[in-house]
């Protein structure tokens, strides 16, 4: 018997020589150290005998991770085409790229039957996917995942549910991926369908025919969710006999009351009904008299009937004596909530015999408007779920996981429900719930508008969507191009006047501070905004007047029936066109002015810079957790980025020509140059040096763009890795890229773009949102940043919180009374520069040491400037005794100071 080291025995038979064990490892990784030694031997005449002592290290590989999703679209094939948000090659098919922590090539093939439609672009157009077709290999540059897309079998109505397997391998272990492929029937279908006579004989008169229908659970959600859009459809056969399909056109339509005709004997004979238990709803009521006579059935071509659509606030409760009350099947329903497996009685009723009659009635129940071809879905519970809408009204909702809804077309309803989900209403009004988690809400040019009508005080606002409940401290805002919060105003801007009023007068001015507007009436008063007639008043004065440049935003609040909104205007253009420009309204949501609040919220949480296909085979990315370690923000402190996989580029700069790439401030990001940029493409936009929507030989900085391939993966710029746009025969870069709202590897593709070789031919550039976790120093004494643009701009500091460096123009540092929170510590303002007209506001900060707004003279003795070193110090006389609440660096000039709320400046005196 032999003991071993750690535990446990191994025990020979007699008569055994040698025995073998296996080894197992509770974990997918072991790396460490096996001996073959054995600590003691028992038993009489046992000795040892093994292989030669020595220790092996062992590493077990670690099997790929991979990611299953869910894909969800309409069984209708002529969907995909419909629209302007068509998808002419199909639905793109969401596939995570698989990962591996070992760090081994992945081979991704298709393995399996695969299901019918399923095609991809292996670069010569599409075609139908295959089994072993390899998909992803990055050592040989194959990275065509994002090209498989779907394709819905011909049957408009089939329910598909299919599975595409995917055969993930690491040269050990091979994986399955399953990506899940659901065809949605739209909702022109009914919910629940019942039949009364079955054709053969007549529907006789004077006894009710009836059946009963059990209610589905797909009925009773419609109706649960708005009961106000069920409707239900009566067909029926009634004619005068003999019989015939299609209804002869002599007796599709009524004359009048009593003529004898079939169209009026079906007027004023048949009536339909909906039983629950005792009460009677009619749906269609017999019309025995002339003052009720009406036509309520009419042809339907397509089935060769006679129909009745009618919606449930038109089906009335009956009395006892049979007349119309003003109860509706609507109102009774939200009063009484039906569940699934409720019965209600279906009734037929023809009051006269004789040769009219009918033989067939069907009952077609819709929780949507008939006709529409919007689908309703809800996704996996734990799964990524890729959801496409239609040219209908969809009710779209992700579930679990990090889902991708696209609304499309018509008014649509998308919740994301739990995870990090990206949401695109499309065109129309769209209603939109992120739902918890980090939420993206895209909104393209002319996609969410709002369109004014109405007169005077009744103005009407309509087409814009409505956000329920977006998080200003998690979800992002991605509006078309490139949006910035507008330029501050000096004062009142009188600008051309609403025809909409607001009590009767038109608004006429604006003003605009730290990118919120508010509103003076032609009466000089602040305009307050409590309803929707008066949110329509203002956005058609936003639609005559410019607010700026394309991309310029505003927002204003509202208050309407107690609830908080947070409007958001975007001209789109460089001038306003209601036809292109976005309004978006964040329910529950209150912006004030005052810092950078909407700068934030339309700006970008990721960091954004461009990619360009070199290999032309698609952009490869890594998530975050496989990315690298890299100054992102320029810092100087290392944050973790997700990452490109080396074999595409990254688009750069050496803005200090040291031969590497050393932060983000040297790639084409928001901190591209040391500036404030809304994203990547706006930091390639500032070298267009001759305004022509493109970066070639004609702009200065083009000779000095670089490429760089990180190969090797390690977030430092390596001998080789640089390379120049004429390495990769690169003749331009056009600006004009196209607003996404895909992903890749998790990472949102925010824009998509071209660029020119030297032969004619274009290849492919993405702008990426990269997830970042931003490193710091746990000692830095000024916990934030504030960075101006090289406008004239308004920067607020706080309590010594603050490094600010307002950038070139006349800039504006404002100091309020959170500058005496910590007196320990000033805020440093990097760059104050008189002789550009900047100015140092503390009308706050004298307003709440004194009470009051500050005169000239008590201003002059509350503010002292004093000259240490290369630095000016202001001070503030505070509770008897001065307090440093700013060190202006780099300057000795004269400090302008703007002391209360009229703008009056002064200059103050340096003291020392």
């Amino acid at each position: 018997m032999f003991t071993l080291a750690h535990g446990g025995t191994i025990t020979l038979p007699q008569g055994q020589t040698s025995v073998t064990v296996d080894l197992h490892f509770s974990a997918d990784t072991y790396s460490g150290s096996i001996s073959n030694s054995i600590t003691s031997v028992t038993g009489q005449n046992e000795y040892e005998s093994l292989l030669t002592t020595g220790s092996t290290s062992t590493t077990v590989n670690t099997p790929p991770t991979v990611v299953d999703s869910e894909n969800w679209l309409s069984s209708d094939p002529a969907q995909y085409t419909s629209g302007a948000s068509s998808y002419p090659n199909g639905y793109p098919l969401h596939i995570e790229a698989p990962t591996d922590s070992d760090h081994n090539n992945l081979v991704v093939k298709v393995s399996g039957t695969v299901p019918t439609g399923v095609f991809y672009n292996g670069g010569s157009g599409y075609v139908a996917l295959t089994a072993g077709v390899t998909l992803y290999d990055l050592a040989h540059g194959i990275n065509l995942l994002d090209s498989v897309v779907y394709r819905p079998t011909s049957s408009q109505t089939d329910a598909q549910n299919l599975t595409l397997k995917l055969d993930v391998y690491d040269g050990t272990v091979h994986v399955t991926q399953n990506v899940g492929i659901h065809e949605v029937p739209p909702t022109s279908l009914p919910s629940d369908v019942q039949q009364i006579g079955s054709g053969g004989s007549p529907l006789t008169s004077g006894n009710d025919q009836t059946q009963t229908l059990t209610l589905s659970q797909g009925t009773v959600n419609g109706i649960l969710a708005d009961p106000h859009g069920s409707t239900v459809v009566v067909y029926t056969d009634f004619q005068k006999s003999p019989f015939a399909t299609p209804i002869p056109a002599d007796e599709q339509n009524p004359g009048a009351f009593g003529d004898g005709s079939a169209g009026s004997a079906r007027e004023q004979e048949v009536q339909v009904e909906i039983r629950i238990g005792a009460n009677r709803f009619a749906v269609v009521e017999d019309d025995r008299s002339a003052g009720t006579f009406e036509q309520s059935w009419f042809y339907d071509s397509a089935s060769g009937l006679m129909k009745a659509a009618v919606d449930y606030d038109h089906i009335y409760l009956l009395d006892a004596a049979g007349n119309a009350t003003s109860t509706t099947l609507a109102s009774y329903l939200i009063g009484n909530p039906p569940t699934a497996g409720n019965t209600w009685t279906l009734v037929y009723t023809d009051n006269n015999g004789g040769n009219f009659q009918a033989r067939t009635v069907t009952f077609d129940f819709f929780t949507h408007n008939p006709g529409d071809p919007g689908i309703p879905v809800t996704g996996n519970t734990t799964l990524a779920d890729t959801i496409y809408g239609t040219s209908g009204e969809d009710v779209l909702t992700g579930s679990g996981g990090n889902d991708m809804l696209y609304g499309r077309q018509d008014h649509d309803i998308l919740n994301g429900g739990i995870g990090n989900d990206m949401l695109t209403g499309g065109a129309d009004a769209d209603t939109l719930t992120g739902g918890s988690g980090a939420d993206t809400f895209v909104i393209g040019s002319g996609e969410s508008l709002g369109t004014t009508g109405g007169n005077g005080d009744n103005g009407t606002i309509s087409g814009n969507d409505i956000i329920t409940d977006f998080d200003t401290t998690a979800d992002i805002l991605n509006l078309a191009g490139t949006p910035f919060a507008a330029g501050n105003t000096s004062g009142w801007v009188d600008g051309t006047n609403s025809s909409l009023t607001i009590s009767s007068s038109q608004i006429s001015k604006h003003s605009i501070t730290n990118g919120i507007i508010t509103f003076e009436n032609a009466s000089n008063n602040v305009v307050t905004l409590s309803s929707a007639s008066q949110v329509a008043a203002v956005v058609q004065y936003l639609h005559q007047n410019d607010m700026g440049n394309a991309g310029a935003t505003v927002a204003f609040t509202a208050t309407i029936g107690g609830t908080a909104h947070t409007f958001i205007y975007e001209q789109v253009g460089d001038t306003p066109d209601a036809s292109k420009d976005i309004l978006v309204d964040l329910q529950n949501v209150n912006l004030i002015s005052g810092g950078t609040s909407l700068a934030t919220l339309i700006g970008n949480s990721h960091i954004d810079p461009i990619v360009l296909d070199l290999d032309h085979n698609g952009v490869a990315l890594t998530s975050l957790d496989q990315g690298v370690q890299f100054d992102i923000n320029a810092d100087g402190h290392k944050d973790q980025i997700a990452w490109t996989t080396g074999s595409d580029g990254i688009l750069a700069f050496d803005v200090d020509g040291n031969g590497k790439i050393d932060n983000g401030s040297e790639i084409f990001s928001p901190h591209f140059a040391g500036g404030s940029y809304v994203d990547g493409l706006a930091a390639l936009s500032a070298l267009d040096s001759n305004h022509d929507g493109k970066i070639d030989a004609a702009d200065e900085a083009f000779s000095k763009l670089t490429v760089w391939q990180d190969l090797n993966h390690n977030g430092i710029t390596d001998s080789g890795e640089l390379s120049s746009l004429a390495d990769h025969s690169i003749s331009s870069i056009s600006l004009e890229a196209t607003a996404s709202s895909t992903e890749i590897n998790g990472q949102s593709i925010l824009a998509d773009g071209d660029y020119t070789l030297t032969d004619g031919s274009t290849a492919h550039f993405v702008e990426v949102a990269f997830d970042t976790t931003l490193g710091g120093s746990e000692n830095s004494s000024n916990a934030y940043s504030l960075i101006g643009s090289d406008g004239d701009d308004i920067l607020s500091g706080s309590g010594g919180m603050f490094t600010i460096s307002g950038g070139a123009g006349a800039d504006t540092f404002v100091l309020d009374a959170d500058a005496l929170n910590d007196v320990k510590l000033a805020d440093v303002i990097t760059d104050f520069k008189a002789s550009e007209g900047d100015t140092l506001d503390v009308s706050k900060l004298l307003d709440s040491l004194l009470g009051h707004q500050a005169s000239e003279a008590e201003a002059l003795a509350s503010v002292k400037t004093t000259v240490s070193g290369a630095d000016t110090v202001v001070s503030v006389n505070a509770n008897g005794g001065w307090h440093d609440v700013a060190v202006l660096q780099n300057t000795t000039e004269a400090v302008k100071i703007l002391f209360d709320d009229k703008h009056d400046t002064t200059t103050a005196p340096h003291v020392g």
